[in-house]
């Protein structure tokens, strides 16, 4: 992906804090007294200040229905299950070494999953609801520092006065439930990519195999690169190869996800392609590059003048995103292929 997400921090992650802390409450109950602890033992007080009487009533029967179920299984499988949920909420861990997950046998706790599922599931429901609304706290911090989808760079992202953008499980909320209300399973992004693009997908297993994805609250990420295009083909156009830099596993993860290959080959390069070189060439006009100039002061003005244009003026969902990828492919080209500087003289 092309950026990273700042985490507002665990302060505001206090639902899914909570709910792991009332499940392991009712185990160590379980486990110690033999018993499931009464109602006002069930919910910490700050569930009590933070919703209205509906919620916490819905909790609770949760809770106790989760309860019920866990009284049914051992110790053993109980502390199994607590393990689990910790585990399916490591994120960044799931994202860059999913063999670890992948492998895990639950056969005999499922039904202690299908419990909390519910739970967690109503958490991510709740999100955006109550007097404190930690989605929109979430999102608005996020909205600060990026305004883009950094999963296309293609959408800006709208202020949620506007309109609420879609909030996706990153780890999908059908194969990780645990994760569900974690905050940090849940990323601001684009509709086309949350609905055309990622909708339910596995995002780090694909058929029988594993593979590694991008942490959105990370520091990795990667770049687009379309330096092993060719300028012109037969027909005098470019057949664009789109590649990414660094080279590394989870940028492989990210296009079979998104679908970045296709969607720049076709559907913003084509229509690019012949903008971006009208804008060039105004440059070269405007620094009185002519179709007299020398073959080296073409070169040279690229080199020097369009082409840190446009890197200076690159950004995130804008046209100038792919320009300065398209002038740096003339830029590495130039000396190797004559016919940049034929066309660009042509069109001057």
């Amino acid at each position: 992906m092309f950026e990273t997400y700042k985490f507002i921090g665990q302060k505001t992650n206090w639902i899914h804090n909570n709910i792991y802390q009332c499940l392991r409450h009712i185990c160590i109950h379980l486990d110690t007294v033999g018993t499931i602890p009464n109602n006002n033992r069930l919910l910490p007080t700050s569930f009590y200040k933070k919703f209205h009487h509906q919620t916490q009533k819905k909790f609770l029967k949760l809770y106790r229905d989760f309860a019920k179920v866990a009284k049914q299984h051992t110790v053993t499988e109980r502390n199994k299950f607590l393990f689990v949920f910790r585990l399916q909420n490591k994120i960044e861990k799931m994202l860059r070494d999913p063999s670890f997950w992948i492998t895990r046998n639950v056969r005999n706790i499922q039904k202690l999953i299908d419990a909390a599922k519910l739970i967690t599931h109503y958490g991510f429901d709740i999100l955006k609801n109550g007097k404190s609304a930690p989605r929109y706290e979430h999102y608005d911090y996020i909205y600060q520092y990026i305004n883009f989808c950094p999963f296309c760079g293609l959408s800006l992202l709208n202020h949620r006065t506007v309109h609420n953008e879609d909030y996706d499980h990153y780890l999908d909320k059908d194969h990780y439930p645990l994760a569900a209300a974690n905050l940090m399973n849940l990323v601001p992004m684009c509709q086309p990519c949350n609905q055309r693009h990622k909708g339910t997908q596995n995002i780090i297993k694909k058929n029988i195999g594993f593979r590694k994805a991008f942490f959105p609250y990370g520091t990795k990420r990667t770049d687009l690169t379309l330096l092993d295009s060719k300028l012109f083909n037969s027909h005098g156009v470019p057949d664009w190869i789109i590649g990414f830099y660094p080279k590394i596993p989870e940028a492989n993860t990210w296009n079979e996800v998104f679908s970045i290959h296709e969607r720049y080959k076709q559907s913003v390069l084509p229509k690019r392609y012949d903008q971006f070189l009208a804008e060039l060439l105004d440059l070269f006009k405007l620094g009185n590059i002519t179709n007299q100039s020398t073959d080296q002061d073409i070169k040279d003005y690229l080199i020097s003048n369009a082409y840190p244009y446009f890197v200076r003026n690159r950004q995130m969902a804008s046209p100038s995103l792919i320009d300065c990828k398209i002038a740096e492919l003339f830029v590495e080209n130039i000396d190797s292929n004559p016919a940049i500087i034929a066309m660009l003289r042509y069109g001057l």
